[in-house]
This record gives C-alpha cells, sequence and structure tokens, in this order.
C-alpha cells in the first residue's frame, strides 16, 4: 500500500512539472491596440513583424560575418608587420655586425624589408573610422572627467542660512 501511495506521489509531481512546462512555453497571442481577440489584421501584422524582424536578424548576421572578415584580414597584416619588424631588426642587426667586421655586405641585404602595417592603416578607411571613434570616445571621457571634478567642486560648497528672522523656515 506504501508503494502504492508512493507511486502516486512521484507520478502527480511529474504531471505538475509536465503542466508547468506546457504552461511556460505556451505562446499567447495578444491583442494589438486595444482590438479583442485574434483577427486577420492581427495575423497580418504579426506576419509582417516576424518577416521584418527576421531580415534585420538577416542584415545582423551579414554585418557579422563583414565585420570577422576585416578583422582577420586585420590580424593577418599586423602579423605580417610584427614579422617585418623583426626580421628588419633582423637585418640591420646583421648588416652591422658585417660592417663592424669589415666583410662586404651583400645587395640584398642593405634593401630595408617592407613593413606593410603603417600603409594599410593610412589606406584602409575602416581602420581610420576606428581610429577616429576611439580619438572621439578618448576626448569625451577627458571631458568627463573635467565635468566631474567641477561638479566634485560645486558640491563642496554649503550654505549657512540665518533663520533668526524668517518665521516660515523656523
Amino acid at each position: 500500500m506504501a508503494l502504492i501511495v508512493h507511486e502516486n506521489i512521484i507520478h502527480e509531481k511529474n504531471t505538475l512539472a509536465d503542466m508547468h512546462k506546457r504552461k511556460t512555453t505556451r505562446k499567447r497571442l495578444k491583442p494589438i491596440a486595444g482590438q479583442l481577440g485574434f483577427t486577420k489584421e492581427n495575423a497580418l501584422f504579426m506576419a509582417a513583424e516576424k518577416e521584418k524582424a527576421e531580415r534585420i536578424a538577416e542584415k545582423k548576421k551579414e554585418i557579422s560575418n563583414i565585420i570577422k572578415k576585416w578583422r582577420v584580414l586585420r590580424d593577418n597584416i599586423l602579423a605580417k608587420g610584427v614579422i617585418a619588424r623583426k626580421e628588419e631588426k633582423a637585418r640591420v642587426k646583421a648588416v652591422k655586425e658585417l660592417q663592424k667586421q669589415g666583410f662586404f655586405v651583400p645587395f640584398d641585404m642593405l634593401t630595408p624589408i617592407h613593413d606593410p602595417e603603417p600603409e594599410w592603416k593610412a589606406t584602409n578607411p575602416i581602420w581610420l573610422s576606428e581610429e577616429a571613434r576611439k580619438k572621439a570616445e578618448k576626448e569625451e571621457k577627458e571631458r568627463r572627467k573635467s565635468t566631474k571634478e567641477e561638479d566634485d567642486d560645486i558640491e563642496s560648497v554649503t550654505f549657512i542660512v540665518d533663520i533668526v528672522g524668517d518665521r516660515q523656515m523656523a
């Protein structure tokens, strides 16, 4: 008998949990702009809103993909710049060492190694706009800091009022 009661309690808990799940996952249609019930206009409006949301999500995804591709390109250029600077530093060191020892320096060692990063930064509009945005944010942060200091000066002022002659303030 105790076993049957125990199984019934477990069964009741499971069914209540299932009912709760169904209740929370059920989608309810809300009337639009004070209209009662679900009408054809509501259905068309909801379909249009859903389509609009899908288009917006698709555009966001396209923008995200473009940004990801740009970041990969940027990272590749920056990595090439790091490698080029290391190679240039090693080349200069080797040329100085050869000149110090009095050996002949080959002509291919006299040509500098090209660093693609500065040229890319100067010509890439996205990089320039990003740098301009960072500069504007920095200026805004400094402006806020200066206004905060001014506000702190203003907050430190206290007023002493003589209420002896004024009966309303007493």
